[in-house]
């Protein structure tokens, strides 16, 4: 197999041009268990970027309508009244305009009058208004049990004030919470209470799309957002932006493991896995830089390139490395510069090793790039 392949190299004219730059760099690496120069590696990945154009377009997904707008908008103000009895002037004006809110205190009363809100109770009042400590120390001055939780200790302390001055509390504290008509509201649109996380992943235009896909059946949360990141990370892949490509597929690496977190699913640890080992292949790949480099002759003034840091939650995957697809994970992403070895041992080591020593592959990714920018520099003149 090596002698084949040695023997059409040579007979390859592009070979015999090069043939000063491989005796300038004769350091050899292992590839698919054979001995080559960094010529192979480097030309490999010069003939993927001189057939292929990296693209910077960005997904974009259409304006959500004013009613979709008007839904969410509910759902998330209701929400902020859920926990705890809470005043009406403390609401950013950044989110409010967000969310196509324009006038809050006409929005407010919209709110009072449709019955979604209420005025706080005397003990919601005090559970909003006062800690612990200081609800032990109205209690020690009324001389009444101060142990307990707090709401325990509130509900215990509203008997013993004076009539007068509860309906003081009440009339001065302007303080609201949340109705059971408006629980009932939260109750069935739960998901999209969740979506404030993703927000900066995927559009409220996007999550409604996937969110009832057949108009009868609703995903659950995590599955909307699944299917909108796929869709994304599928989009990116067939439009060659392989910089946002590695950001969705942190993304929904990142959406498993949470879901796995918050609603004790039985995810599979293996596809988690896979989409971080996606995501880190491409930042191996300096894409972006290297297609430059190959079409423009422009080459990247950065001195060092810089991997990410490694997730501390990957560990918990550690025992599904075999299943791995390195095979999907090459053939369908650009050339890395790291070899395909080296990109396993890699992962190997993310995976096993009790300190993983990023600098040591940083160095190692530095030290190729600029290789290769000496490669295609020496090309240009050849």
């Amino acid at each position: 197999m090596t002698f084949m392949r040695n023997l059409l190299n040579l007979l390859n004219m592009e070979n015999w041009e090069k043939k000063n730059y491989i005796n300038q760099s004769s350091d050899e690496i292992t590839y698919n268990g054979d001995k080559y120069s960094y010529e192979s590696l480097f030309y490999q990945i010069r003939d993927y970027w001189s057939r292929t154009t990296y693209n910077y377009a960005v997904w974009k997904y259409r304006e959500p309508t004013s009613k979709e707008k008007k839904d969410y908008a509910l759902i998330e103000i209701l929400s902020c009244f859920r926990k705890n009895a809470r005043s009406t002037d403390n609401f950013s004006p950044t989110l409010l305009q967000e969310m196509g809110i324009t006038n809050w205190n006409a929005y407010f009363n919209f709110l009072l009058k449709k019955g979604y809100l209420r005025n706080a109770n005397i003990t919601e009042i005090l559970l909003s208004r006062y800690t612990l400590d200081e609800l032990k120390i109205i209690a020690e001055s009324l001389g009444i049990k101060k142990g307990g939780k707090k709401m325990d200790l509130a509900e215990r302390v509203v008997p013993f004030l004076p009539q007068d001055q509860v309906d003081e509390i009440a009339k001065s504290s302007r303080l609201y919470i949340i109705s059971e008509k408006g629980e009932q509201i939260l109750c069935n649109n739960e998901d999209y209470i969740l979506l404030n996380k993703y927000r900066d992943s995927v559009s409220l235009a996007e999550f409604n799309d996937n969110r009832i896909p057949d108009q009868k059946h609703r995903r659950n949360f995590y599955d909307t957002i699944f299917q909108a990141l796929s869709n994304q990370a599928f989009w990116y892949q067939s439009h060659k932006n392989f910089g946002m490509l590695s950001v969705t597929y942190y993304r929904i690496y990142d959406l498993l493991l949470d879901e796995e977190k918050n609603m004790q699913h039985n995810v599979s640890h293996d596809i988690i896995l896979n989409n971080y080992v996606d995501y880190l292949y491409l930042n191996t790949c300096e894409s972006s830089s290297i297609s430059v480099a190959v079409h423009s002759g422009i080459f990247s003034n950065r001195i060092n390139f810089f991997l990410p840091k490694i997730d501390a939650r990957v560990y918990k995957l550690a025992d599904n490395e075999q299943y791995i697809n390195y095979d999907l994970i090459f053939c369908s992403n650009p050339p890395s510069l790291f070899t395909e070895d080296e990109f396993k041992s890699f992962i190997h080591e993310i995976l096993t090793v009790q300190e993983f020593d990023n600098h040591r592959w940083e160095a190692l990714l530095s030290k190729r790039i600029t290789e290769f920018y000496n490669y295609i520099k020496f090309n240009l003149h050849h």
